[in-house]
C-alpha cells in the first residue's frame, strides 16, 4: 500500500510540474492581453502555491521512504534524498528571490541582472528527470 501512494505522489507531483512549469508559464505570456506585470503576478501566485505543495509532496515521500525503505534501491535513496533538496533550495532560496525580483518589476523598476531564474528552470527539469526516474525505479520493486 504504501508503494501505491509513493506511486501516486510521484504521479501527481510530475503532472503539476510539467503542466504548471512548462505548459503554464510560458503561455500566459502569449495570450492577448497580458502584459509583463500581470503574466508575473499570475506566476507569483501559481509558483508560490506549487512550492507549498511541493514541500507538503516531499515531505509525504520522506515518510514512505522510511516505510518502504528496504525495498528501495540505493539509486531510488539518493534520488529521493537530491529531490527533497532540490524542493529546498527552490522554497527557501531562489522563490524568496525570484518573488522579490517580481516586487521590483511590478513597482517600474529593474532589478539587477541574475541568472537565479536559469537556476529555477534548471531545478525544474532535474526535477521532471528525477521524479520520472523515481517513478519508473518504485513501479519495478
Amino acid at each position: 500500500m504504501n508503494k501505491f501512494f509513493l506511486l501516486l505522489i510521484i504521479g501527481i507531483w510530475l503532472g503539476l510540474l510539467i503542466g504548471l512549469s512548462f505548459i503554464e508559464a510560458p503561455l500566459k505570456f502569449q495570450a492577448p492581453g497580458i502584459t509583463q506585470k500581470l503574466g508575473l503576478g499570475i506566476g507569483k501566485l501559481v509558483f508560490g502555491v506549487l512550492s507549498k505543495i511541493e514541500l507538503v509532496f516531499a515531505l509525504l515521500i520522506t515518510i514512505l521512504t522510511f516505510n518502504l525503505r528496504q525495498n528501495l534501491t540505493q539509486f531510488a535513496l539518493i534520488a529521493i534524498a537530491c529531490l527533497v533538496g532540490m524542493v529546498l533550495l527552490q522554497f527557501f532560496v531562489l522563490i524568496p528571490i525570484l518573488m522579490e525580483r517580481i516586487a521590483i518589476i511590478q513597482a517600474d523598476g529593474v532589478p539587477p541582472e541574475s541568472k537565479k531564474h536559469l537556476l529555477y528552470i534548471v531545478l525544474e527539469v532535474l526535477k521532471v528527470f528525477t521524479l520520472f526516474t523515481l517513478f519508473y525505479k518504485v513501479y519495478k520493486i
